[in-house]
């Protein structure tokens, strides 16, 4: 079996997973990856899932999405080799932009879209992330949207 480093964080006497805050799970690199299909089409999606350890999710109640849409995605709807680097770069960007503010969960590619998956305690710097993430990426164009999910039901699609 394999374990994740947030299992391997477990309470020895009482053989739990040790509850850790949003912020400390953030820094964890328990990244896994997933595929499946969606309309029909193949689906790939890489999650922390030390998040499902953290006790303090409902304090960060508001998912903000990030969607950059492809510029030439192969017949299945995936990004071509050549534009995973610039995906890279964005995902980068966002990290850098948001630090302090969000945490980035996830990512993921289906239907000629990558969405980065994020969760924050408040809104409030959402609108000014927007802007400076339109300004700063030449390449592509960015989608930024957020919504209340006290529940992270986007996360628990992919994470158990």
């Amino acid at each position: 079996m394999v374990k994740d480093d947030c299992e391997r964080a477990d309470d020895p006497v009482l053989g739990q997973p040790k509850t850790q805050s949003v912020k400390e799970a953030a820094t964890a690199a328990a990244w896994t990856v997933s595929e499946g299909t969606y309309n029909k089409k193949p689906l790939y999606a890489r999650f922390n899932t030390a998040f499902r350890h953290a006790g303090d999710l409902a304090d960060y109640p508001i998912q903000v999405g990030v969607a950059v849409p492809l510029h030439s995605p192969d017949k299945r709807g995936m990004p071509a080799p050549a534009e995973l680097d610039e995906l890279g770069e964005v995902e980068d960007l966002i990290v850098e932009k948001v630090a302090g503010q969000a945490v980035m969960v996830g990512a993921i590619t289906a239907n000629s879209m990558r969405e980065f998956v994020l969760y924050t305690d408040k809104a409030d710097w959402i609108e000014g992330f927007d802007h400076a993430m339109q300004a700063a990426v030449k390449g592509h164009r960015v989608q930024v949207m957020a919504r209340t999910d006290p529940k992270w039901a986007v996360y628990s699609q992919f994470v158990n």
